[in-house]
């Protein structure tokens, strides 16, 4: 229903910039529907993950929960790399616009994956980590645990997380546009440069991006413009919805 809501929205919105002469363009379909079924893999991975894990939690005595957090942590890590492998290939695919990847394609999505599991590594489950466990030590908890209401309090503590977890789709995005920007060098294209009308945007994203689009003779031109960087690698990171489009 939401994704539906703002398909409207931006229908509406197209239709009123179209009234004064303004076309509101819109990122590639494929490559919308990819960062949509990506971000919905991993936040029900999360979800499913983490409603079993308050469970959990929740039964075991205060010795065993270290236990059970650090097992529970492996296997939502693996899972997340496993979907950021098929998903981020899927990326390359739509990106590439083939079916079978070449060489110079395979080492792109080989360093994308490498930094993805890395910032799984590194970011996401440490402070996954670091929350979980300073709400088990507090009191809070452990006056929840004593009203039979452990489960709920560590349910609802790990949904504030789930955002967070989404935005990790935006490795898929930021790896679509590298390899279309691969294509486009190798055809020499004109690039338009759109910015999202409907998101709330960075300080960088409005410099390179408009909404009408931003003309640029060649992606060689665009990434000098930008210091190299493509859709989610500005400020705004994985909440970046700005799109580049072969002219």
């Amino acid at each position: 229903m939401m994704l539906q809501g703002m398909d409207s929205l931006i229908y509406e919105l197209s239709r009123v910039l179209a009234h004064y002469g303004i076309k509101a363009a819109r990122p590639p379909s494929a490559a919308r529907r990819g960062m949509r079924e990506y971000e919905r893999q991993l936040r029900d991975i999360y979800e499913r993950w983490s409603d079993d894990l308050a469970a959990q939690l929740a039964e075991v005595n205060a010795d065993e929960r270290n236990e059970e957090l650090t097992a529970a942590l492996a296997l939502l890590l693996g899972r997340l790399r496993s979907t950021g492998h098929t998903g981020l290939e899927a990326a390359a695919l739509i990106g590439f616009n083939t079916d079978e990847l070449s060489s110079e394609a395979q080492a792109l999505l080989a360093e994308a994956i490498s930094r993805n599991d890395d910032f799984l590594m590194t970011s996401l489950i440490p402070a996954l980590r670091d929350r979980l466990e300073a709400t088990l030590r507090s009191e809070d908890f452990l006056i929840a645990l004593a009203a039979e209401e452990g489960e709920t309090m560590l349910g609802a503590e790990m949904d504030t997380v789930d955002a967070r977890v989404g935005l990790y789709a935006g490795a898929w995005w930021t790896l679509y546009h590298n390899a279309f920007g691969v294509v486009a060098q190798q055809r020499d294209s004109r690039i338009t440069a759109y910015l999202d009308p409907l998101a709330q945007h960075c300080s960088e994203c409005p410099l390179y991006h408009s909404v009408v689009g931003e003309s640029y003779e060649t992606m060689e031109d665009y990434l000098a413009q930008t210091g190299g960087r493509v859709p989610g690698e500005f400020e705004c990171v994985g909440n970046c919805r700005c799109w580049l489009i072969e002219a």
